[in-house]
């Protein structure tokens, strides 16, 4: 089994080389403390882009838009709301 880590960075390589192969420019934020993990330029517009990997579950393709915050108490989960979505 892929550890979740993992996972997500092969998630964010792909969609990197996608938003690339379709004539973007992409660009990172030096810090993990942002909401996004790219942004993607088309040369007209800024787009905030957070990499998010797809789950298959009964015969189908999830994603699960939110993000998960785990300490030693709890883990915290809260969904992405229409302003935090390009």
């Amino acid at each position: 089994m892929m550890k979740p880590q993992k996972r997500g960075d092969l998630s964010e390589s792909a969609i990197l080389h996608r938003l690339m192969q379709d004539g973007f420019s992409v660009s990172q934020p030096f810090d993990d403390n942002q909401r996004y993990d790219f942004i993607a330029d088309n040369g007209n517009e800024l787009f905030r882009v957070q990499a998010k990997t797809a789950r298959y579950k009964d015969g189908r393709i999830r994603f699960d838009c939110a993000n998960s915050v785990a300490n030693t108490v709890e883990t915290t989960k809260k969904t992405y709301t229409s302003d935090e979505i390009d």
